[in-house]
């Protein structure tokens, strides 16, 4: 898995091949995070501002396929979880969101990929959380990792083990 890496203060990067690379800007809180993929050789396309759930993008996971692309973003210290189709939104096609986890008023984090599963960890118990969050009684005792298959997208998610080190 190739990790987003922060360039610099308010910018990730994430690659999604071999000579293009995503790069999503915080460049106002107001405007939101502002998407482009920058190719090698190429003009930089940019792709728009606010497309995430959330104002501020603060997490990418690239799948090793390149179909998906794991966004977390984050709005008044909230994060929100959500999986893109990420071939259509390179392709200009737009910010699809094929499934969205919303944790409140816990937390999730993306641990990054496995296979075609893509691993988060969270405070909350994930499979049960309507589509509007949980409740401060249903938080977990300890941070969990879950597994998130794309067959479906449904956002259920079954618990999984950590990953060796801490990720793929």
């Amino acid at each position: 898995m190739l990790q987003p890496l922060l360039l610099a203060a308010g910018l990730l990067t994430a690659r999604v091949s071999d000579t293009c690379e995503l790069r999503v800007r915080q460049d106002d809180v107001e405007v939101g995070s502002c998407w482009s993929v920058v190719c090698e050789s190429q003009e930089t396309v940019d792709l728009g501002c606010a497309l995430s759930a959330m104002v501020q993008a603060a997490d990418l996971a690239v799948s090793p396929d390149r179909k998906w692309l794991a966004v977390v973003s984050v709005g008044e210290g909230h994060p929100f979880l959500e999986v893109v189709d990420l071939q259509a939104l390179l392709a200009g096609q737009g910010y699809k969101a094929l499934t969205t986890i919303n944790p409140y008023p816990g937390t999730i984090n993306l641990e990054g990929w496995t296979g075609t599963a893509l691993l988060v960890t969270s405070d909350m118990p994930l499979p049960d959380l309507s589509p509007d969050g949980g409740a401060i009684d249903q938080m977990l005792p300890a941070v969990q990792t879950f597994a998130l298959e794309p067959e479906s997208w449904v956002p259920r998610v079954t618990n999984a083990k950590p990953l060796p080190g801490g990720g793929s």
